[in-house]
């Protein structure tokens, strides 16, 4: 009797061991996966405008697509208040409006992830307009600016004052990209770059400047005011143009100011 079960024995003994090996390269899979798995990385973008601050929160994965993320917007707040160039004789109190907006971000990204979570300000027209007015109280509400961000947990990259050609090129990226003209997937749903794609040009027309910006069809011709960022492995020469005190805000102020003489 013992020899006529030892067969089936053995076999149930070969099944449990392959089963437990088979669970064993699963579980080694899984832990392999979740060390080795790049993860997402996030970033917070505060756009200080003439006439407000709205902050966003971007996620991508670590891995790049030659050498620029594939990004997506996973949040946004407008800061109460006007912009922050409207603080310039009390540059203190710039931040407590931004309590409540961080406070929310805080809750969107992992608190393990806040520390090598990038915060960036780029300040627009209204600033540019007011260093030109009044160059240390420019200064004074970039200072209390970055003291506030300091204070966070997040990676503080700076408060800056962008030009009026940054201003057009950015915009100009933004439209392109929403609109899928540099990267897109294939069928096998991998970034590919899309085939016989033309990029778009793009107006901004802010509180306080417009921006006009656009790929020229000759590039030399407008040397001087092209711009060339390379994006996805691709370069692209933008010629891109800011007319300060153009904007909406600065448009109605004249109007205003014709109609009273």
């Amino acid at each position: 009797r013992m020899l006529t079960r030892t067969p089936s024995v053995v076999a149930q003994v070969f099944l449990l061991l392959s089963i437990v090996l088979v669970i064993a390269i699963a579980v080694i899979q899984i832990n392999q996966q979740q060390i080795l798995s790049p993860g997402l990385k996030y970033g917070i973008v505060l756009d200080a405008g003439s006439s407000r601050t709205t902050v966003y929160v971007y996620e991508w994965p670590a891995e790049k697509e030659n050498d620029t993320g594939v990004v997506s917007q996973t949040f946004k707040c407008n800061v109460k208040g006007p912009g922050i160039s409207s603080y310039e004789s009390n540059p203190g109190a710039l931040a407590k409006p931004f309590d409540d907006c961080l406070n929310k971000v805080k809750e969107r990204i992992p608190v393990n992830l806040h520390k090598n979570t990038s915060v960036y300000l780029g300040a627009t027209a209204g600033m540019r307009l007011l260093r030109l007015q009044n160059e240390t109280a420019a200064n004074e509400v970039l200072a209390s600016i970055q003291n506030y961000f300091r204070a966070q947990p997040f990676e503080f990259r700076g408060a800056q004052i962008i030009t009026g050609p940054e201003e057009g090129v950015y915009g100009w990226i933004t439209a392109n990209y929403l609109m899928g003209n540099f990267l897109e997937r294939n069928l096998w749903r991998t970034w590919v770059h899309p085939y016989g794609k033309e990029t778009v040009g793009a107006l901004d027309l802010g509180g306080a400047s417009t921006q006009i910006s656009f790929i020229p069809e000759d590039s030399q011709e407008n040397f001087n005011s092209t711009l060339q960022v390379k994006l996805y492995g691709y370069s692209y020469n933008v010629y891109t143009h800011s007319f300060q005190c153009y904007g909406r805000d600065e448009a109605e102020k004249r109007l205003l100011a014709l109609l009273l003489q």
